[in-house]
C-alpha cells in the first residue's frame, strides 16, 4: 500500500517554487532555442558572404577584356564606368566636394552579388591602405548584408581616436543609404 505524506507548509512552498522554476526554465529554454536559431542564421549569412568574396576574387583573376566604357553624369557627380563580363568598375568624382570613389560591382548570371565602394583618405592620400570600404552583399538580387571597414596605414599609431571618419577626412555624407541609391542610379545609366 502506498502511503501519501500529508501536505505541510514546507511541501506547499516546494511545489510553488517548482512551478515558478518551470516557468523560468520554459522561458530560458525558449530563449536558448531562439539564440541557437539566430546564431545559425548569422553563420549562414557569414558563409554566404564568404562565398561571395571568393567569387569576387575569382572574377577579378579572370577579368578578361573590356566590353564597354561609358562616361556620364548624375547631378554633379561624374562617372566613368568600365564593363567586363562579370564586373563593372566605376571611377566616381564629386565635382562640388572633390571626393573620389571607386566602385566595383560584381555580377553572376547578370545579377549583382557584391558592390564594393572604396573612398581613399583625403588626409593620408599618399598611403594606399588609408581607405574606407563599404560592401553590399546580395543573394538572388536581394541585399543580405552590408559591411563598412576603415583601413589604417601600416605602422600608424592612432591612439584612441573618437571619430576615424573625421580623422581621416572621409565624407560623412557618403552614408550606406546614399551609396546604395547612387549605385542604383549608376546601374540604371549603364543599362540604358
Amino acid at each position: 500500500m502506498i502511503a501519501f505524506l500529508p501536505r505541510t507548509a514546507h511541501s506547499r512552498d516546494v511545489a510553488t517554487h517548482l512551478k515558478k522554476n518551470r516557468k523560468l526554465i520554459k522561458k530560458l529554454f525558449f530563449i536558448l532555442i531562439i539564440s541557437i536559431t539566430l546564431s545559425g542564421f548569422s553563420q549562414s549569412i557569414e558563409g554566404t558572404t564568404h562565398q561571395i568574396l571568393n567569387k569576387s576574387h575569382q572574377i577579378d583573376s579572370e577579368l578578361g577584356i573590356e566590353k564597354m566604357t561609358k562616361k556620364f553624369e548624375i547631378d554633379s557627380v561624374k562617372i566613368k564606368s568600365i564593363q567586363y563580363s562579370n564586373k563593372i568598375n566605376c571611377e566616381i568624382t564629386f565635382q562640388n566636394s572633390g571626393n573620389k570613389l571607386t566602385s566595383n560591382i560584381y555580377l553572376q548570371t547578370d545579377k549583382i552579388i557584391l558592390i564594393r565602394i572604396i573612398e581613399k583618405s583625403r588626409i593620408y592620400e599618399t598611403f594606399d591602405d588609408a581607405r574606407k570600404e563599404t560592401e553590399f552583399y546580395f543573394k538572388e538580387g536581394i541585399l543580405i548584408d552590408e559591411k563598412m571597414r576603415m583601413a589604417v596605414p601600416s605602422g600608424m599609431h592612432l591612439g584612441n581616436p573618437e571619430n576615424l571618419e573625421k580623422g581621416f577626412g572621409y565624407n560623412p555624407n557618403l552614408t550606406s543609404d546614399y551609396l546604395k541609391k547612387l549605385t542604383s542610379q549608376i546601374m540604371d545609366k549603364i543599362t540604358e
